[in-house]
């Protein structure tokens, strides 16, 4: 599989399958890289999630703050999720703050 099918397919599923090209790809960085960022961008958006649902028990005040939380992760994970699987397709590494760094790390360690 091509590197311009590989990459995007890292983010398709999150963590899912950020793993699986983890497991299958051991040779080639850009796939790794992307399966890396797939998975820890993944990791961070569904600890922040389950923090929004959270926050979104609390009454009234609480109720409002985490579904306008929840709504603006939904909103910017779509668009982080195709942004990211659209630079992955025209062969770009483009690294998140934070988690790119990592994501680099992680291949080379």
């Amino acid at each position: 599989m091509e590197d311009q099918i590989a990459g995007p397919l890292c983010y398709l599923f999150g963590v899912v399958t950020g793993v699986i090209f983890l497991a299958i790809e051991k040779k080639r960085r850009f796939v790794r890289f992307h399966a890396y960022q797939s998975v820890g961008v993944s990791v961070v958006w569904i600890v922040l999630s389950i923090g929004a649902a959270l926050l979104g028990a609390i009454p009234v005040l609480g109720f409002v703050l985490g579904g306008l939380l929840s709504l603006a992760l939904s909103v910017v994970g779509l668009f982080l999720w195709l942004y990211l699987m659209w630079q992955a397709y025209q062969e770009k590494e483009i690294e998140l703050p934070w988690i790119g760094p990592w994501a680099r790390r992680q291949m080379e360690g």
